[in-house]
């Protein structure tokens, strides 16, 4: 009876211990290995220093850029997971969601840090109306929630510029004329987007007048100095969808 037990266990520890069970292994292995985008690179690049470094310099490492004992990701790595959200999302397609009353369609999107955080921002952009309006999407990956939030539906008229030195998007929500016109600077603060200010200029007098629009005062301002707001501005590199 005890041998007849043995050779039982034996025969089923064979089938669940062979190649069924490495096959099964290996396979899944594969499959997380792919899901997670090839997560291991992360142990080799990062947890092996660590594992090898003493406990002061590994402290040390956590804090830096921002890691803290609590787990909290650095810059580096929250640009890394940001990059890989925004690429989920274009894929996905998810971005529709926020279209749907567009009067044209998403055509291209945009890579950009516009607060020079180190953690980039996502533009949607949509294709021109045939009038020069257009709709753009910016979303901004929150570090609290490490989630994609959608920071604003920007309807603006012609394309939306940089300003490197005012850490702004620039663009006009007006249609400009030989009578008025201007672009406002707008800047992120986290998931929220501010009209930091706007210079634009006014003939209706018949006289052209250049000005600067702050803290809710306007400030007149010469051409040169108009000039030199516009001067520094970069177009904002867009890949097709």
């Amino acid at each position: 009876m005890y041998k007849q037990i043995c050779d039982a266990v034996e025969s089923v520890q064979g089938v669940v211990w062979g190649w069924g069970m490495i096959v099964l292994l290996l396979g899944t292995h594969l499959f997380l290995t792919i899901r997670t985008g090839f997560i291991q690179r992360k142990t080799i690049t990062k947890g092996i220093p660590l594992s090898v470094a003493k406990e002061d310099e590994a402290d040390g490492e956590d804090a830096k850029d921002g890691q803290g004992a609590d787990g909290s990701k650095n810059a580096e790595e929250q640009a890394e997971a940001a990059e890989d959200a925004y690429s989920d999302m274009l894929d996905s397609g998810d971005y529709s969601a926020y279209t749907s009353e567009w009067m044209a369609q998403a055509e291209s999107y945009s890579i950009l840090d516009i607060d020079q955080d180190k953690i980039p921002e996502l533009m949607v952009h949509s294709a021109n109306d045939g009038f020069g309006w257009s709709n753009t999407l910016l979303f901004a990956y929150d570090r609290d929630s490490q989630e994609i939030k959608l920071v604003e539906d920007i309807y603006h008229y012609a394309d939306i510029r940089y300003s490197d030195k005012h850490k702004a998007i620039v663009y006009s929500d007006v249609r400009s004329t030989q009578m008025y016109g201007g672009q406002g600077f707008f800047t992120l603060d986290g998931t929220t987007l501010t009209a930091a200010f706007s210079v634009g200029w006014d003939n209706t007098s018949g006289v052209e007048n250049y000005f600067i629009y702050e803290n809710g005062s306007q400030k007149e301002i010469s051409e040169s100095e108009s000039d030199a707001y516009y001067s520094e501005l970069t177009e904002i590199e867009r890949t097709e969808l």
